[in-house]
């Protein structure tokens, strides 16, 4: 009784319904690619045919011009979307095993935790409510050991589900068809992932000579490069006695030795790198349109809000980083993400909204009071079609290492990105070192020309610094009430999705 007297409520100021009139409760659908940067698609600028699908979806749907994820790592930046809590607080990292593990210094503790139990998921707000809930997923760090389980009824991540398909095996959606054919009478959340434009690049064909058919140099297509993996090859030396320190690390770096055949410092290589990854992006755009013709049947994608995004992006090079590291730069937060309401208008919206924003926007749509406690805020108003305020601003960080301070887990490393409709301002933290960047996007979009040292931008940076200050503050705030957990031993499947994505050597 209770709890239909509030969905009454909530409808009535939420939509001005009737408890008699209440339309049925709505799906939830959560698309994310991993790894798929935004202008990497043709409804963000691609000229090359890499996304058909998105792009389709794109012009039946809400797209924010201006989405940022809040980290740039799969494991920080999903549990900001579950959670609307930012990096810092919730403390999730990207496991990293053997050499891969950051080296701890005294002081300092290693990032092995998962989610403090008492945090309410995504999942779990709508779980209940009432909804069904399930996760297919691609393993590797969306794994139950970090809490990325809270809340799903069905939590699938392994290898034969077909969703990972990164490595070498054909990406299959049956599995999560499945499950929404058994559940398509009720209402349901979804979340389905794939980590298909991850590296190593090895698009299957036609996608792997699609974008650049005459590349003859020694990075491998698919074929050539399983048949290495299986033979145990390392790839070639890299050519040049006095290799750069990049070159080094990338040959050291390797999910399946992949980059052992990488030269960044030859532009052609870089060049077909970035053709192999829109290969990729294409596997991925096919992988999507399975995806959504899983809500093809009668009754079900009319009730269905469908999101479709990515968790963060990928660097070719632009700030001297391949893959993504702990930068955070435009092309590796700037994200494809696009919104499907039923009777919602198509639109863009050029106001910049984070991932974070996500949980109390699906909360908002689908009726339900948004939890206390989440930092993201509802752009649900521009989902109806009322223009979202300008002034809106994103912040995304980076925790490189973290230390114990009496009791409490803290970030020791720490970058922050503020991106206004204007401005992004970078402000890193490193011991007792602070280095600063300000960027006028309008005019510098890539983000190239540090302003920070300008006299001229002396009161814009003023009053960015003053905001990140504040952040800071509301951040450790919001930290100190959410403990750490040990997380559980990993299972060989995860441990063996991380080796493939080379989070483990």
């Amino acid at each position: 009784m209770s709890r239909r007297l509030g969905w009454a409520i909530v409808c009535a100021l939420a939509f001005g319904c009737s408890e008699s009139s209440a339309p049925p409760r709505l799906n939830v659908v959560v698309i994310s690619l991993d790894t798929l940067r935004a202008d990497a698609l043709g409804a963000f600028g691609a000229t090359a045919p890499t996304s058909p699908t998105f792009d389709a979806f794109a012009r039946g749907a809400v797209v924010f011009d201006n989405a940022f994820a809040q980290a740039p790592m799969t494991a920080p930046s999903h549990m900001t979307l579950f959670t609307s809590l930012y990096p810092s607080v919730h403390r999730i990292t990207n496991f990293g095993l053997g050499e891969n593990r950051p080296k701890v210094s005294a002081g300092e503790v290693p990032a092995n935790w998962r989610l403090d139990p008492k945090v309410v998921t995504l999942a779990e707000t709508f779980h209940a409510a009432g909804w069904r809930t399930a996760a297919f997923h691609g393993g590797g760090n969306l794994n139950a050991s970090a809490g990325f389980d809270d809340g799903f009824e069905t939590f699938d991540g392994r290898p034969q589900n077909g969703m990972n398909a990164n490595a070498g095996q054909p990406f299959d959606a049956a599995r999560a068809g499945e499950w929404v054919n058994a559940h398509a009478g009720e209402p349901f959340f979804l979340f389905l992932h794939t980590y298909l434009p991850h590296a190593p690049y090895i698009p299957a064909a036609p996608w792997d000579r699609a974008f650049d058919k005459d590349y003859a140099g020694p990075i491998p297509y698919r074929d050539a490069f399983l048949r290495s993996v299986r033979a145990g090859e390392a790839g070639p030396p890299l050519p040049g006695a006095d290799a750069s320190a990049l070159r080094q690390k990338m040959a050291n770096h390797t999910p399946w030795q992949f980059w052992g055949f990488v030269d960044p410092e030859n532009a052609r290589e870089v060049e077909h790198l970035r053709a192999l990854y829109s290969g990729d992006v294409r596997m991925s755009d096919d992988a999507l349109a399975r995806m959504l013709a899983l809500l093809d049947s009668p009754g079900v994608a009319e009730h269905t809000i469908v999101v479709v995004l990515s968790d963060h992006g990928e660097g070719f090079l632009e700030h001297g980083v391949f893959e993504h590291p702990g930068k955070l730069y435009s092309e590796l937060l700037h994200v494809p993400l696009a919104i499907r309401v039923p009777k919602a208008a198509p639109a863009r919206v050029a106001a910049p909204v984070g991932l974070i924003d996500l949980y109390p926007t699906l909360c908002e749509l689908a009726g339900l009071p948004i939890p206390v406690g989440l930092q993201g805020r509802s752009f649900a108003d521009a989902l109806r079609g009322a223009p979202l305020e300008s002034e809106r601003e994103v912040e995304s960080e980076f925790v490189g290492r973290w230390r114990d301070t009496g009791g409490v887990v803290e970030p020791a490393d720490l970058v922050r990105a503020w991106r206004t409709d204007h401005w992004t301002y970078l402000v890193t933290r490193k011991g007792e070192g602070v280095v600063e960047e300000l960027y006028d996007r309008e005019r510098d979009p890539g983000e190239h020309a540090n302003l920070a040292a300008d006299p001229e931008r002396r009161a814009v940076l003023d009053e960015l610094r003053a905001k990140v200050a504040a952040h800071e503050s509301a951040c450790a705030s919001r930290r100190a009430t959410i403990r750490i957990v040990p997380a559980g031993e990993l299972d060989a499947n995860t441990v063996d999705d991380l080796r493939a994505l080379g989070y483990v050597r």
